[in-house]
């Protein structure tokens, strides 16, 4: 229907706000409302690959942790990703999972797909080059990130992380 239509627009406007400035509050409406939206839309691959983020940001940043929340990213990127195989932000959950899983073949894998798909979005390649640096690759994921930034100057603040991880290294800091 036309009211569930708008109503799904109005929560992916939300998930794009909320991966900007991170709340622990907005995760979990957010999480509730995605969880609903695919009980009443199963084969929606948007909702899919966002309610799969957000289950990564349970363990990225410990908002409303529930059980199992790796598994959970796992089977939501895979569900978004089977629905639709050019879903940029479900092979991002799918890059989140194995980053999660200590699993670099599928990390890297699961983040070279990320960036085929559409290396022009800027906050896609940040997120991937924000993860590299995270795996150990700081100077592959600042690359991702300073392509990132030049596309977009008004990025995230926090595609900086992974530059600031860069220059400790270079300085000769421990990770």
């Amino acid at each position: 229907s036309t009211a569930q239509g708008h109503s799904a627009l109005r929560l992916v406007v939300r998930f794009v706000e909320f991966v900007e400035h991170f709340t622990s509050e907005e995760h979990g409406r957010l999480r509730d409302e995605y969880e609903a939206l695919v009980e009443q839309q199963p084969s929606n691959a948007t909702a899919w690959a966002h309610l799969a983020v957000l289950y990564g940001i349970e363990v990225l940043f410990g908002f409303n942790p529930l059980p199992d929340a790796v598994a959970r990213v796992r089977r939501a990127a895979e569900r978004a990703v089977a629905i639709d195989a050019t879903n940029q932000t479900g092979w991002y959950a799918l890059a989140d999972a194995a980053f999660f899983e200590r699993n670099p073949a599928a990390f890297r894998s699961a983040s070279d797909r990320v960036i085929e798909l559409n290396p022009l979005r800027s906050r896609a390649v940040g997120a991937i080059g924000l993860l590299r640096a995270f795996a150990g690759d700081t100077s592959g994921g600042a690359a991702l990130v300073r392509k990132a930034i030049s596309l977009n100057p008004r990025h995230p603040g926090w595609f900086h992380l992974a530059l600031f991880l860069d220059a400790l290294v270079a300085l000769g800091g421990v990770l």
